[in-house]
């Protein structure tokens, strides 16, 4: 992790702190690949973040403001963040990596740091670097050795991608706030198919149930319930982007009672069908074979 303020001496204590975000940071991987030819995607907002190197090329891309990328440079766009990319040149290539990181089991990492949108140099090379390993891993068959090499290559992105942000200032008295929340916040994460009841994740927290929707919507910015249902909306995003799991999987999967629901549910959410933003965040994919 980036560095603790020295004057940090609030709340919990810096190593307690540290042990805390030691147990508790988790990578989550999403999708990864080559991509060549030039390409373009719609103003979108993904559920995970997007992270991409220009190996030959340029792009550029719009988010509350316009940049450049030339060939070499990489571009960081957080979870969440509406953009418009479009990828351009006569042999372009990028390496791209879906991922999400998080802390206390579902708060996202990027809502706690300041990731510039675009890397030059050394720290972009670096990113380039973890990219390629996670392309060459994806679709390979399950193994112990390529789980632990995939982790290795997701927190060696991660390792980069912090080397050029900086913690905002908000990011401790957030995690201060979180702590009584964190057994919940993970449990969410562990059982998303699952049915919740606000009383019995307040006794889980060990506070009373007005107490409990003060501290988690201090934390989440929604209430305990609103939060399930948006927690279960994005991971099912992530599942339509990165897997090829059925429509009724992953309803089922996300806690809904049918596919039908799932997916009028899914429609007033996202504005589009499950289908349709399956397909919508796959045109980028136009992958080719990594040696």
């Amino acid at each position: 992790m980036l560095p603790f303020p020295r004057d940090y001496n609030e709340g919990m204590s810096v190593p307690m702190l540290e042990k805390v975000l030691d147990t508790t940071l988790a990578f989550d991987y999403v999708c990864a690949g080559i991509a060549a030819g030039p390409h373009a995607n719609p103003e979108r907002a993904l559920p995970c973040a997007l992270v991409f190197r220009i190996r030959d090329g340029e792009a550029d891309i719009r988010t509350d403001r316009a940049c450049h990328a030339a060939s070499g440079d990489a571009m960081i766009i957080p979870p969440g963040t509406m953009h418009t990319l479009s990828v351009s040149g006569a042999r372009v290539t990028s390496e791209w990596v879906h991922v999400n990181y998080s802390l206390f089991g579902s708060i996202d990492l990027f809502t706690l740091i300041d990731a510039p949108l675009s890397v030059a140099g050394a720290s972009a090379a670096a990113i380039g670097h973890a990219n390629e390993r996670l392309a060459k891993l994806d679709g390979t068959p399950f193994s112990l050795k390529v789980s632990a090499d995939r982790k290795a290559a997701g927190f060696e992105l991660l390792s980069s991608v912090l080397a050029v942000s900086q913690l905002k200032e908000n990011a401790f008295d957030l995690l201060e706030r979180a702590r009584p929340i964190a057994a919940v916040l993970q449990y969410i994460r562990d059982n998303v198919s699952a049915r919740f009841d606000r009383n019995d994740l307040a006794s889980m927290a060990g506070l009373s149930p007005a107490r409990f929707h003060d501290v988690f919507r201090s934390v989440t910015g929604t209430a305990p319930m609103e939060y399930v249902g948006r927690y279960r909306m994005r991971a099912a995003e992530v599942m339509l982007i990165g897997s090829d799991r059925s429509i009724a999987e992953i309803a089922k999967g996300t806690g809904f009672r049918d596919q039908f629901y799932f997916s009028r549910a899914f429609k007033r959410s996202a504005g589009v069908s499950p289908s349709e933003f399956r397909e919508m965040n796959r045109t980028h994919m136009h992958t080719v074979p990594v040696s």
